[in-house]
C-alpha cells in the first residue's frame, strides 16, 4: 500500500502505477467520488483480470478515464454537441459521459476525473479502463485498506489517499446519435444539473 497526498501528486508512486498497469497489473485508484480499479484497457489479459476480479459481467463494457476531450475522439467516438456541452460543464469532475462509437455500433464511455492524483496518473500513462473498486452489485470502497482486505494480491498498486471524499459514485449520462441525452444513473452530480447545463 502507497500513501499518497491527494493535494500533491507523489511522482515516484505514480510512476510505481504507471508501471504495474504497463505490465498489465490492476492498480487502486482514489478520485474525488470513490476508490476505482485501473488497467490498461489494450491489454485483453489484464481486462480480464478485472472482470474476474470484480466478478463483473465481460458483456458490461468499462469506461475511459481521460484528460483531454480530444482523447475520446482518438478512442472512436463521437463527439457530440450536447457531449460538449456537458464537458464544459461539469469535467474535469464525477460524470462519465457515454457517446455513440464513430462506427456507428454500441457506444463508450468517458470519464475526466477532477482529483489530482487520478488525473496525473492519466496524464502519465493515458486513457484507462476504470471501474469501481467493489465486487459487483456490492456497495462502494471508500478506504484503501478495505479494498485490500477484499481483493489482496489480486491489485498489484494500491494507492491510498485517505477515505473516499464522496460516497456517491459519478454521475452516468448518455449521449445519443441524434444529439439527445439520457440519465442512466443519478449520481454525485444531480439530474435537475444535467438536464440544465
Amino acid at each position: 500500500m502507497i500513501t499518497i497526498d491527494p493535494n500533491q501528486p507523489d511522482h515516484r508512486a505514480l510512476e510505481r502505477a504507471v508501471d504495474a498497469l504497463r505490465r498489465g497489473g490492476l492498480v487502486l485508484l482514489p478520485t474525488e467520488t470513490v476508490y476505482g480499479l485501473a488497467v490498461d484497457p489494450a491489454q485483453p489479459a489484464a481486462l480480464e483480470r478485472l472482470y474476474a476480479a470484480k466478478g463483473r459481467d465481460a458483456r458490461k463494457p468499462l469506461a475511459y478515464f481521460i484528460h483531454e476531450q480530444k482523447q475520446a475522439v482518438a478512442l472512436g467516438a463521437r463527439w457530440m454537441r450536447a457531449a460538449a456541452r456537458l464537458a464544459d460543464a461539469f469535467w474535469p469532475g464525477p460524470l462519465t459521459l457515454v457517446l455513440p462509437a464513430e462506427t456507428g455500433e454500441g457506444f463508450l464511455g468517458f470519464r475526466m476525473p477532477d482529483y489530482a492524483p487520478a488525473l496525473e496518473l492519466v496524464r502519465r500513462f493515458g486513457p484507462m479502463a476504470v471501474t469501481s473498486a467493489n465486487r459487483s452489485g456490492e456497495k462502494e470502497i471508500l478506504t484503501a485498506q478495505d479494498a485490500r482486505d477484499l481483493f489482496g494480491p489480486l491489485i498489484e498498486v494500491y494507492l491510498d489517499a485517505g477515505p473516499s471524499l464522496g460516497t456517491i459514485p459519478s454521475t452516468v449520462v448518455q449521449v445519443m446519435p441524434d444529439d439527445s441525452i439520457r440519465l442512466l444513473r443519478e449520481g454525485a452530480i444531480p439530474s435537475d444539473a444535467v438536464f440544465h447545463a
